[in-house]
């Protein structure tokens, strides 16, 4: 069968590839006496809280990057190295193929791309071990002791290297003293006795004592000692004790200044001062590179702006984001200023620094100066995309191309109290149709276009006094209105919103927002063959969806970040959304005898429909860092938005579809579900792509090939419900098998970082097609009886050529998008 050809051609190229870069990959090592490093290991040969990931961390020297993954040996086996399964050494194989060719390409492929095999080295190995012993010894084992041990390949003259630690019998904390040089260094420690992370009876770790003295000096620079630092602090630890255990002292040393008199320098040790702050000096129009004079100054209390001839800026703003509520210095305070000044979104630049205050007979109080460099108050950005979906369906159809873009204006400060003003303007073209009875014959077929007017408030507007509220909570209100307007052969639809969100922070992790009003009106006009089409379907569902609605929502949004970058780890996001619309104004007009309704116990407003509903929705996504700083990228989502009786349906825009760039991407957008729905008498579109329900889980490897390329493998799961099976749609019922209704893809695609924006292109397969009848869902599978579907169709329809429906066959699907998919 086709298919098949066509897999196991993929397939054989894939095993080529692969075979191909594991063909001595020391070739060019060969005729020297160097043996390639293939793989470390590390086995801890006895019982230790110290991983064998963190000392495999140490190691010095590091085989060639690969694409692939490390399992551990069963104890019981006693080897000490691992399996590694390794899929592709790209850049290893890059640099052999550069090494054989000639030209420019080939020396770009061997320097830029590619990397020579790691020749294994004595002396790093030497040297991972003594570290290996010094952070056993850090980690509170002091007799650890760590030997090696190597495995040669002659034929491929590669050596795989093991390091075997023996960690001893770890020492226990047994007491912890304390040496105070004043009463209130001492009180101040006491105050936060019990978060001390030195605990009796627990093994010795030199980190855990790192990380008592950061808390310490944090607690100290919050409360007054700008000065005090972590070389204050020192440990002395007394080892010479029966049944390993250790004594530690922890001792805060005075204050070391160092002066220069005469030439001379000399230091002096003098008691730690607590300091005051005195006045505040804001700059809310620095220029840091230019030496300016200020001419102006407004004095409130302890702060003082200066400006020259007119200040920028309300000066209520300034101090609403001054956060130095405490009498002393305060660490905290300053760096929740700096946060607060940065959400503002206003200045390119921030510094914050404190300063001994001049004139001070009592020599312990500060002066802090806060310099703020603005952005530009206009900008202009412009962005175009070019955007791809599958035409006809999923599975039979072409690759279609759509462009589209926006023009956006924003003006910061726009009232001079912090607002950000908005303005976008976004239009698109695609070859995309909704009536499903008909092929269009022009391209760009579907117009849309509208404006977006958004306003920003750095300030909850509310009726209720602002001081009511917590300065580091950081509180936006955002105000926005647009005009939608979505043209082609079978829909005239235009869509005017109005929102009013309140945002705001919990935390640096944690934000959550809610939009008390989401103000929706959608008119839409249809053609007589979509109006038809529909009315063929008999889905009851789908007429209200593509008809006229007016829409009252409110929501609420909970938002976790841990705020992943290219220093962390791991990272993860969570985001809540509940979501309701039309049930209070429902209860409402049921007691109003003269509200206007429908024969069928709709109530209207202006002669519409309200929506009704409730939707709640979940999406997890979790980023980890592997070996060679490769990511390893997870998400899922979960959403079900529940239609009730004022419509019966849910609204287009809040209707869930599956497939795109961001989604199921082995699908085109609005090709995939519901369920396992067969369309057999049309075979195309997007008309009834529509569900209530949604899950979807992706998973995607990410692996930097150059410092501008990177590759990615990934595969996608998931599909579209409803809650109860309307009309001719079969099939699209969410149930207690839904997973047998699960759509499988899987593909790969490039990144190009260009720094400003991240280029994708992602080529992605189906694995299996929820769709297709039993027995034949899997891609390997023959597919005989959706092929006799596909017959009997052309034949009724007298279909030949381009206009026939073509039988199944394998093919990838191309996606284009700016970013990351998730």
């Amino acid at each position: 069968m086709p298919e098949k050809n066509n897999w196991t051609i993929f397939i054989c190229a894939v095993l080529l590839c692969v075979l191909a870069s594991g063909c001595y990959p020391s070739r060019s090592l060969r005729r020297t006496d160097k043996w390639m490093l293939k793989t470390n290991s590390v086995k801890i040969d006895g019982e230790s809280k110290v991983s064998s990931s963190e000392l495999e961390s140490i190691i010095k020297q590091r085989p060639n990057r690969n694409i692939g993954f490390s399992l551990p040996v069963p104890s019981i086996w006693g080897s000490p190295y691992k399996w590694d399964v390794i899929l592709l050494r790209f850049n290893l194989r890059a640099y052999n193929i550069g090494l054989r060719g000639k030209g420019k390409f080939f020396l770009w492929l061997r320097d830029k791309v590619g990397e020579p095999p790691v020749a294994y080295d004595t002396a790093l190995t030497s040297r991972s071990v003594v570290q290996m012993n010094e952070y056993m010894f850090q980690k509170g084992y002091f007799n650890s002791k760590t030997r090696v041990e190597t495995k040669t390949n002659r034929a491929k003259k590669m050596i795989r290297v093991a390091y075997i630690v023996d960690p001893g019998t770890p020492y226990l904390i047994n007491s912890l003293k304390t040496v105070f040089p004043d009463e209130r260094l001492q009180s101040l420690y006491n105050e936060t006795f019990k978060e001390s992370l030195i605990i009796n009876g627990e093994i010795y770790d030199y980190d855990v004592l790192e990380k008592e003295r950061q808390r310490m000096v944090t607690h100290y620079q919050n409360n007054g000692y700008y000065y005090f630092t972590r070389e204050y602090i020192r440990f002395d630890v007394d080892s010479a004790l029966n049944d390993h255990k250790v004594n530690l002292t922890m001792v805060v040393k005075n204050r070391i200044i160092r002066t220069d008199s005469a030439g001379v320098s000399k230091t002096q040790t003098v008691p730690h001062t607590y300091y005051y702050n005195r006045y505040y000096y804001v700059y809310p129009e620095y220029d840091f590179f230019a030496n300016q004079q200020y001419t102006d100054t407004i004095t409130k209390d302890s702060v003082k702006i200066v400006y020259n001839n007119k200040l920028p800026i309300n000066q209520k703003l300034v101090y609403n984001n001054l956060l130095f509520p405490g009498t002393w210095y305060s660490q905290f305070d300053a760096n929740e200023t700096y946060r607060s000044f940065s959400s503002l979104n206003l200045y390119r630049n921030i510094k914050i620094e404190f300063k001994e205050a001049k004139n001070d007979p009592n020599r312990n109080r500060l002066d802090g100066y806060i310099y703020l460099s603005p952005f530009k108050r206009n900008s202009f950005t412009s962005e175009a995309r070019l955007e791809t979906r599958a035409a006809n369906g999923s599975s039979n159809g072409s690759l279609n191309i759509g462009v589209s873009g926006n023009i956006s204006f924003q003006k910061r400060n726009a009232f001079r109290n912090g607002e950000i003003l908005g303005i976008s303007l976004a239009g698109g073209l695609e070859p995309f149709f909704l009536n499903d009875s008909a092929a269009s014959r022009n391209f760009f077929n579907t117009v849309e276009f509208g404006p977006t007017v958004s306003l920003s408030f750095p300030r909850f507007l509310l009726p209720i006094s602002q001081d009511r509220f917590s300065k580091s909570a950081r509180a936006k209100t955002i105000v926005a209105i647009s005009y939608n307007i979505l043209q082609n052969e079978d829909i005239r639809r235009r869509a005017s919103k109005l929102t009013l969100t309140y945002e705001w922070n919990e935390s640096a992790k944690k934000k959550h927002s809610i939009t008390p009003a989401e103000f929706s009106l959608v008119k839409a006009d249809l053609s007589t063959a979509l109006d038809k089409r529909l009315n063929e379907l008999g889905d009851p569902f789908l007429k209200n969806t593509y008809n006229s609605q007016f829409i009252l929502a409110s929501s609420y949004t909970y938002i976790y970040s841990d705020q992943y970058d290219n220093k962390a780890d791991k990272a993860l996001y969570n985001r809540s959304k509940i979501e309701g619309a039309g049930n209070a104004l429902r209860e409402l007009a049921q007691k109003i005898d003269s509200w206007e309704k429908t024969e069928s116990g709709s109530y209207l407003i202006a002669g519409i429909p309200f929506a009704q509903y409730l939707k709640i929705e979940n999406e997890f996504k979790t980023y980890r860092k592997t070996f060679f700083n490769n990511v390893v990228a997870f998400r899922l989502f979960a959403g079900a938005a529940k239609p009730y009786k004022n419509l019966g349906s849910l609204p287009f825009e809040k209707s869930y579809f599956a497939g795109g760039s961001n989604g199921i991407r082995a699908w085109g957008a609005r090709s995939l579900g519901p369920g396992a729905y067969l369309d057999t008498n049309t075979f195309r579109g997007f008309l009834n792509r529509l569900g209530e329900i949604r899950l979807e889980g992706n998973i995607e490897y990410r692996f930097k090939i150059t410092k501008l390329l990177e590759w990615a493998f990934f595969a996608d799961a998931g599909n579209i419900w409803v809650f109860k099976e309307t009309g001719n749609r079969t099939n699209t019922e969410f149930s207690h098998e839904f997973y047998k209704q699960i759509a499988l893809g899987a593909g790969f695609g490039a990144r190009f970082d260009l720094d400003f924006l991240i280029f994708r292109i992602d080529v992605a397969f189906p694995l299996r097609d929820p769709s297709m009848p039993e027995g034949e869902k899997w891609f390997y599978q023959d597919k005989e009886e959706y092929n006799g579907y596909v017959s009997r169709y052309n034949e009724r329809n007298a279909l030949s050529g381009r206009s026939a429906i073509r039988s199944y066959r394998v093919r990838p699907n191309f996606n284009i998008g700016i970013g990351y998919p998730f």
